[in-house]
C-alpha cells in the first residue's frame, strides 16, 4: 500500500523525554502568545495562593496526628503543595498542550518546575518568534494575503 505524510511546516516539535514523546506548537496559532501569558499568570496566582496558605497554616494551632502520623498542620501543608503542583501542571498544559507536564516531568513535582520549564523553553520561544506581530506575519505568508488591520 502506498502512503504519504505531509509535514506541516508551521508545527514546531520538541522531544521532551527518553520515550520520544513530543510537545508541539502551531506557529500560526494566534492563541499561542495568549496561552503563554495565561500560563505565566496561572503560575503567579498559584504562587500567591501557596504563600497565603502556608501563612494561614503557620498561624493555626497544630493538632498532633493519630498514632504518630502527620499533624493537622503538616497534612494541610502537604495538601497545599499538592494543589500548588496541580495548578503548575495545569499552567504547563495550557501552554504546551494536554498532558505536556506529565510528558516532561513524569510524576516528579517540585517548586521550581515551571521556572525550569520556561528556562528550557526560552531558546525555543526565540526560534518560534513567539510574538503576535511575528505570528501575524507568518499567517500572511502562509495564506498569501495581507491580514486586514481594519475592522
Amino acid at each position: 500500500m502506498e502512503s504519504i505524510r505531509v509535514q506541516n511546516k508551521d508545527i514546531y516539535r520538541i522531544e521532551v523525554n527518553d520515550k520520544g514523546e513530543c510537545i508541539q506548537f502551531d506557529l500560526t496559532d494566534i492563541e499561542l502568545p495568549f496561552r503563554l501569558e495565561k500560563s505565566k499568570n496561572m503560575v503567579n496566582d498559584a504562587e500567591q495562593w501557596l504563600k497565603g496558605q502556608i501563612l494561614i497554616i503557620g498561624k493555626r494551632e497544630d493538632v498532633p496526628g493519630k498514632d504518630g502520623g502527620l499533624s493537622a498542620n503538616e497534612r494541610a501543608q502537604l495538601e497545599a503543595y499538592r494543589e500548588f503542583f496541580r495548578r503548575m501542571r495545569a499552567a504547563i498544559d495550557v501552554l504546551a498542550g494536554k498532558d505536556a507536564a506529565q510528558k516532561i516531568f513524569g510524576d516528579q513535582n517540585y517548586v521550581g518546575m515551571f521556572n525550569d520549564f520556561m528556562e528550557q523553553m526560552a531558546p525555543h520561544f526565540d526560534k518560534m518568534q513567539l510574538k503576535g506581530i511575528d505570528i501575524k506575519k507568518r499567517i500572511e505568508e502562509k495564506y498569501g494575503e495581507k491580514a486586514d488591520d481594519e475592522i
